[in-house]
């Protein structure tokens, strides 16, 4: 008989050859597919126990088609040259470092999949945007193939959501990655639309409002603050915009864009109520309005205590990576296997060691790109969008996720580094 989850599979199948017909042709938009797949994938096949298996299997067409345009544009000599230098050094140091925390590391399983899922996930986004750095206009297509790819997905779980359908259907359950794709779709919209002569103003507050109630549905408030940071450093580096003036009241609007979220968060959850009651549909959409955002907040005051907890006994090189989490606080009927916070996290696995390197690696980029801002004469927006990805993706990292789902942060480095290739090492491909 044919099933539901027959079906998705054939879906998957099916998608799997196109990907790849494209990505031979296109190779930087098969990577805009990857790094949306990680949110499609709970879009389409949440509760099916596929999930893995569909982004596993765009993970490696998509590594085939980069391999090919890796050997017949650019050259493998060529790329390894783009390599030399601090920050691709330093993700290859947290690599070396987190397979050396696996050895003493006691849950060896979990241990093993975070390496693995870090290295499929961050390091691989990193080096494959660094890949395209010879070419502006690759880079450009990456962009906007992945705003439009995201654009898709936030409308098409959007709908879900007011229309009343199963959780299933809109991917509720891994809302964490229906809000970051919110955040990356209006960042990188902000930079298409900034990248002309002159911002289209016009756009930016009814897409501002557009995203703001998408935040309603799924973000809770660190990601809506992840994203006000991040806008805020948008403007503020913007040095498009010559008037002091201009920038001070595009700031004023986004905070109060933001400030409206957090007064009318109730109000929006009534009226969700009324709509699903309308309805008459069986879902759990208000049920996540109904619980306590409080008790969330508690939840990781607790995670944190229990971790410093764990880091002051461990102190030096840390308990082993994967290997935190069942000396974390229980918390419900799910045991939590990572605090919710990347600074803790990584100094309870990996010790002083592994949190140096990751400061580091934030540190330099940051640095990079707002010295690359602040005293070039060609502007260049690359670098402005990867500052305010970066933001994005650190701040996130503060409150949610672990080390191997915050790939922002390495998306954001991948673009800083590869705008620097090529503006500052004058890269181009052959």
């Amino acid at each position: 008989m044919f099933s539901l989850l027959t079906g998705k599979v054939i879906l998957v199948v099916l998608t799997l050859v196109v990907l790849f017909i494209l990505g031979m042709k296109v190779p930087q938009a098969i990577l805009a597919v990857y790094l949306n797949g990680l949110f499609i994938a709970t879009l389409l096949l949440t509760d099916t126990g596929i999930p893995n298996f569909a982004q596993g299997s765009v993970l490696v067409v998509t590594a085939i088609c980069l391999a090919f345009y890796l050997f017949k544009e650019v050259g493998l000599r060529a790329f390894l040259q783009r390599l030399k230098g601090f920050l691709p050094l330093l993700v290859l140091l947290i690599v070396v470092d987190l397979l050396v925390a696996y050895l003493y590391g006691t849950r060896s399983d979990y241990g093993l999949l975070k390496i693995v899922r870090f290295l499929s996930i961050n390091v691989f986004l990193f080096f494959s945007i660094i890949l395209f750095s010879g070419s502006k206009a690759k880079l450009h297509t990456f962009i906007k193939y992945t705003a439009g790819i995201g654009l898709v997905y936030c409308l098409a779980a959007l709908i879900g959501m007011i229309l009343g359908s199963p959780d299933s259907m809109y991917g509720w359950n891994n809302r964490i990655w229906f809000s970051r794709a919110i955040g990356l779709t209006l960042l990188i919209f902000y930079y298409i639309w900034g990248i002309g002569k002159e911002r289209k103003n016009i756009f930016l507050l009814p897409l501002g409002l557009f995203f703001l109630g998408m935040m309603h549905l799924a973000a809770s408030r660190g990601p809506v603050l992840a994203l006000w940071g991040a806008l805020f450093t948008f403007e503020l580096f913007d040095f498009a915009v010559k008037s002091l003036k201009e920038r001070t009241v595009r700031i004023l609007c986004i905070t109060l864009l933001f400030f409206v979220f957090f007064s009318t968060y109730s109000p929006v959850a009534q009226l969700l109520k009324i709509v699903s009651q309308i309805n008459n549909q069986r879902i759990n959409i208000t049920e996540k309005f109904d619980k306590d955002k409080e008790n969330t907040a508690q939840e990781r005051i607790v995670l944190w205590e229990g971790t410093l907890g764990i880091i002051q006994q461990n102190p030096i090189l840390g308990v082993g990576t994967g290997s935190i989490g069942p000396l974390l606080p229980e918390i419900g009927d799910a045991p939590y296997r990572y605090p919710l916070n990347l600074v803790l996290e990584v100094t309870a696995e990996q010790g002083i060691p592994g949190i140096l390197l990751w400061l580091s690696f934030l540190l330099y980029s940051t640095v990079l790109a707002i010295r690359k801002l602040l005293f070039r004469t060609a502007y260049n927006k690359l670098y402005l969008l990867g500052l305010a990805l970066l933001v994005y993706g650190a701040a996130n990292a503060m409150v949610s996720g672990d080390i191997t789902d915050n790939s922002y942060i390495f998306v954001a480095a991948g673009l800083i580094w590869a705008t620097y290739l090529r503006e500052e090492k004058g890269v181009i491909d052959k």
